[in-house]
């Protein structure tokens, strides 16, 4: 039975053939470009803003510095070191008048002799004479010192000479002055009839007695003698002046005709005790 209407059917014909789902390899390709600009502009709107840090080029690592090691804080400046200088010692040899001495006169000239030169101004102010005596120094040598007293010194009276040890080892020229001590005695006030007239007599008398070779200068009693003296000044004094010649006090002096303690005696007794009788 055909169908009405004249129409075709379709039992028994081929049907049209659809459209296949696989696409093909180009359209794909298309499809993925455009999703993937899809998604650069969606990125560069939505996504975060990164910040680009430029880092500056690679150089060589600096080389190690060596440690140095911490210096010591500075030192007070300290002086150099003296040089070794000998030390030069000064010590008295022998002295006038001699240690323990008696019947020393009345006008004395203290003397030291040192062993070698010394320094002036030490040795003066290290020098002391007890009782204290005023008077002045005097250095015929460079090793020798001379203390002559102002004034007479008392009669029978012991004095006593010091030096004071002075150690001058920091000095420039290091020294070191040793000490000394030593007394003497002085004579006694002189009278002529205890200390001239035997000196008179033992010296004189034979010459100038009555009925000596020199009558003339007459030397016996105290009389005779005071003629010939000035209270005081033995230098104008001709009793003491004339016995000082050499070929009148030979017998008086010491050797080589030096004076004397004899002849120091008569100088004290017209000088400290003015001739008294």
């Amino acid at each position: 039975m055909r169908p009405s209407g004249g129409g075709k059917s379709s039992k028994g014909r081929p049907k049209k053939p659809t459209r296949s789902a696989i696409l093909p390899w180009w359209e794909k390709l298309l499809y993925l470009l455009v999703a993937a600009i899809v998604v650069t502009v969606w990125w560069n709107r939505v996504a975060p803003q990164h910040t680009v840090v430029s880092f500056p080029p690679a150089t060589a690592a600096p080389a190690p510095q060596q440690k140095v090691a911490a210096l010591p804080p500075p030192r007070a400046e300290e002086p150099p070191p003296r040089p070794s200088v000998p030390l030069k010692q000064w010590t008295v040899l022998f002295n006038f008048p001699t240690p323990g001495q008696s019947e020393v006169s009345r006008r004395p000239k203290i003397q030291m002799f040192f062993n070698r030169p010394v320094d002036r101004e030490v040795t003066e102010w290290a020098f002391t004479m007890s009782p204290a005596t005023p008077g002045g120094f005097a250095w015929p040598r460079p090793d020798q010192l001379v203390f002559t007293p102002k004034g007479a010194l008392l009669p029978d009276t012991e004095y006593t000479i010091s030096l004071t040890p002075v150690d001058g080892s920091r000095e420039k020229e290091p020294y070191e002055l040793l000490g000394a001590r030593w007394s003497f005695i002085t004579g006694q006030a002189r009278t002529y009839g205890k200390d001239i007239q035997p000196l008179v007599g033992a010296h004189c008398g034979s010459c100038h007695g009555s009925n000596g070779s020199a009558a003339g200068v007459l030397l016996g009693t105290y009389r005779d003698v005071s003629r010939y003296v000035v209270p005081g000044r033995s230098g104008e004094s001709r009793f003491y002046t004339f016995i000082q010649e050499r070929r009148h006090h030979i017998n008086m002096a010491g050797p080589n005709h030096s004076t004397s303690t004899k002849l120091a005696i008569i100088r004290d007794w017209i000088d400290e005790d003015r001739g008294a009788q």
